[in-house]
């Protein structure tokens, strides 16, 4: 089962794989094939693998990858549609093309043969790569099988189809926006005088070891980070710039410009808000205010259920109208209307405003405090799908 492996295409992310495939497979069983052959072969002679051709590979391994870009997928198995229906045995179909479906994969290969969609990124290649993956038509010990070839590549997660774009979004174009904050981190440490080679270095090595923590500590980043934060000192200042540069909302907004949303959608937001702010500035300017309150003071760690046996009248109207606006909101986005999610958000200011005025948020009485920070934690994830409120908080 498995025991043959080929690879049509051995670009980036393909010459990744096959690196990570080699140390858990015989790469005398390994079969590499590439539009550009001199390609192939140096990968070939690398990891000590066998060139072919896409026909040869379609033809005999088990375990087909299919690593090319979505544009090139239907072209590239086009001509192999003869090979793979006369296969007398199974074979699975691994493909890592972005944004083409399992059933749209089958559509291009001409049957519903067994597909495993793989969603990897770059760290692969060293071992520490995030790999979600979605079936179909594939045996539970073809999947063992596959999970045993995957596993030096870095963890594996099985989700729904109807995730892994999403999932991609984060862990396949994350690490670009790593590279980028590490490199940042090193601008900074050079800018007070470090090497930069150290300061790389350092950049680097905090960002692993921060990584670490949340995966082996199992506790919420949040957490971990006011774990460094000491009252007074230097680490809640930077956090402070941070939140007033819009740290938060600019990540979100690249997962949501990555592929959830179109640029479109993107644009249709942020005119949905200037149009709410020039027909009612007071309100909005208010409301980016309360926003950017609650969002320094929210502990997403606590969570988001509220106990309306603790709440006080202010608390109560507060979560009343955060819970009309929960069920307001969701149903204007699904079609898109960011105008009427703002309208509906605009009825949050007189409660928001009445919550801030008499309600003492970090009461003494713990649990008294934890639901106030609980019911404000629901609030600013209001906001979240609609606007970025701290950005226009910080514009005013």
């Amino acid at each position: 089962m498995m025991e043959t492996i080929g690879f049509l295409g051995c670009g980036n992310m393909g010459g990744a794989i096959a690196r990570a495939v080699c140390k858990a497979a015989d790469p005398k069983k390994v079969y590499l094939a590439n539009r550009t052959t001199a390609k192939a072969q140096a990968l070939a002679k690398e990891l000590g693998c066998k060139v072919a051709t896409n026909a040869e590979v379609a033809a005999e391994c088990d375990l087909i990858f299919l690593a090319v870009k979505p544009q090139m997928m239907e072209a590239l198995l086009a001509p192999l549609k003869f090979s793979l229906d006369e296969r007398p045995g199974r074979f699975v179909l691994c493909s890592m093309a972005a944004g083409l479906s399992i059933a749209r994969i089958q559509e291009m290969a001409g049957e519903d043969f067994p597909v495993i969609r793989i969603m990897p990124n770059t760290p692969a290649s060293v071992g520490e790569g995030m790999i979600q993956y979605c079936s179909s038509n594939v045996t539970a010990e073809e999947e063992e099988a596959f999970r045993k070839i995957m596993a030096p590549a870095g963890r594996l997660d099985a989700v729904p189809e109807n995730l892994i774009d999403a999932a991609s979004c984060v862990s396949g174009c994350g690490p670009a926006w790593v590279y980028q904050f590490i490199e940042a981190l090193a601008d900074g440490g050079v800018a007070c005088g470090l090497p930069r080679a150290k300061a790389q270095e350092y950049a680097a090595q905090m960002v692993l070891g921060s990584a670490k923590l949340v995966l082996e500590s199992g506790q919420h980043p949040g957490a971990l980070k006011d774990a460094v934060c000491s009252p007074g000192g230097s680490t809640i200042q930077g956090v402070r710039v941070l939140e007033e540069k819009g740290l938060r909302g600019a990540v979100i907004d690249a997962v949501l410009a990555a592929g959830v949303e179109e640029p479109a959608v993107v644009s249709q937001r942020a005119h949905a808000l200037e149009d709410a702010r020039a027909n009612d500035a007071e309100t909005f300017d208010n409301l980016a205010t309360a926003y950017a309150r609650a969002n320094n003071l929210r502990k997403p760690e606590l969570g988001e259920d509220v106990d309306d046996a603790l709440l006080t009248e202010p608390e109560r109207a507060l979560a009343g109208a955060v819970a009309t606006a929960e069920q307001a909101v969701a149903s204007a986005l699904a079609s898109d209307d960011f105008a009427a999610a703002l309208s509906q958000l605009a009825a949050l200011r007189a409660p928001i405003d009445g919550f801030f005025a008499d309600v003492m948020v970090m009461d003494e009485d713990a649990a008294l405090r934890d639901n106030r920070l609980r019911l404000l934690n629901r609030f600013v994830a209001v906001f979240a799908n609609v606007a970025d409120f701290g950005k226009m908080a910080k514009s005013k």
